[in-house]
């Protein structure tokens, strides 16, 4: 591949990865099982990815391990859901043109682990987009370094990483432990608790405390947060992810910390921004099926006074619509909204100035991405209050 023998493309890949490996120290590049690809939308990469991504998909490049994408900038059965204009949308077609002539499964979700892609504990994968990283490694027990957009598509092409990082043993260790001092009772509580880790921890955490079980939600809005305030790729949550266990020995000589109610009400004052908010904004990370279902029990029979967004990939829609709750939410007036996400999509342009969700991560993001204010509230607060009569 490196000489050219398999195309321009996959040498041009390997090139990019040869030189991440030696930067790192790497020894040697592994197999991958998967990768998957952020920089999908055209809100974020603009012409200049859109032009690289085609000169690429012209050379004849092709995936050699199973690749999923991240959402784009619009629905892509309906770009007028969202305001998107014709522009707008010709290019983001062009994007998702270029992935099929790569032979990516165009998933366009950010929870690629809820989309068919399903590496196994021990696993080696090439993940971008943070929100999947951090649960791939510490939900699943895969191992995957925190990719970027170019250095995910460059292991799609070839089937290939540098083994260094996360790859290595010796890097999943915990080199900090988190002592959580207050009960997480709403999923918004877990979204700041992973925020307010992401700001404290340098490393990998291992967290003690939290009674109660989290749910999928919960859990995939704690990491999303906590890989969005910082650099966290990877989390130890005692008696709950698969490697705690091994690696509870190792917090005799770590540094310590701790995190209470006040510090998740300070993030909390500090990422609203907001007043009263345009629309309510669910799904970053992407929604899964019984997070639909709990929102179709809510509005069930009932009519939202106020704009909602549920966001969530198409796999996910499908099951919804099968089990009846895409049917309940579009009844009560709320839209259901595939392949893109309230972070990557150009809100604006659908008369939003502010949002309320339930996402640190995108609280963090949307601001500087999309020019909207936010305002934090948790999923069922915010659902009961827009079933009240005005």
């Amino acid at each position: 591949m490196l000489r050219g023998e398999m195309g321009e493309p996959a040498a041009q890949a390997m090139r990019l990865l040869e030189a991440i490996g030696k930067a790192y120290g790497a020894e040697r590049l592994i197999k991958v099982r998967s990768a998957h690809v952020s920089g999908i939308s055209y809100n974020t990469i603009g012409e200049a990815g859109l032009g690289f991504l085609q000169r690429m998909a012209l050379d004849d490049g092709r995936c050699k391990a199973l690749t999923t994408i991240n959402p784009a900038g619009m629905e892509l059965d309906d770009p007028g859901k969202l305001g998107i204009s014709r522009d707008f949308a010709e290019k983001q077609f062009q994007i998702i043109r270029c992935f099929e002539n790569f032979k990516a499964r165009i998933t366009c979700t950010c929870t690629p682990y809820l989309s068919g892609n399903n590496p196994l504990m021990g696993d080696p994968v090439a993940w971008s987009e943070s929100s999947a990283v951090i649960f791939v490694n510490s939900v699943i027990g895969a191992s995957s370094n925190r990719e970027g957009a170019p250095s995910s598509l460059a292991s799609a092409l070839t089937g290939r990483t540098p083994y260094y990082g996360y790859h290595l043993e010796e890097n999943r260790r915990p080199n900090v432990e988190v002592s959580l001092e207050s009960d997480l009772r709403t999923d918004l509580d877990f979204s700041l608790f992973g925020y307010v880790i992401g700001e404290k921890v340098v490393g990998v955490p291992f967290i003690c405390g939290g009674a109660a079980r989290p749910s999928l939600g919960e859990i995939k809005i704690f990491g999303a947060a906590a890989a969005a305030s910082g650099d966290l790729a990877l989390y130890h949550w005692d008696n709950l992810t698969p490697e705690s266990r091994r690696y509870k020995t190792y917090l005799d000589n770590v540094e310590r910390v701790s995190v209470d109610r006040g510090e998740l009400e300070d993030a909390l004052d500090r990422l609203s921004t907001g007043g009263r908010a345009d629309a309510i904004c669910l799904g970053c990370p992407h929604l899964s099926l019984s997070e639909l279902g709990e929102i179709a029990s809510l509005v069930k029979g009932k009519r939202l006074r106020r704009p909602l967004l549920c966001f969530t990939s198409r796999m996910v829609y499908q099951r919804a619509l099968k089990r009846g709750f895409i049917g309940s939410i579009k009844r009560a007036g709320g839209k259901v909204i595939r392949d893109t996400c309230m972070v990557v999509s150009p809100l604006r342009e659908s008369g939003i100035d502010v949002m309320e969700t339930n996402s640190c991560k995108a609280a963090y993001y949307a601001p500087n991405l999309n020019g909207v204010s936010v305002s934090l509230s948790d999923m069922r607060h915010s659902i009961q209050e827009a079933l009240k009569t005005a």
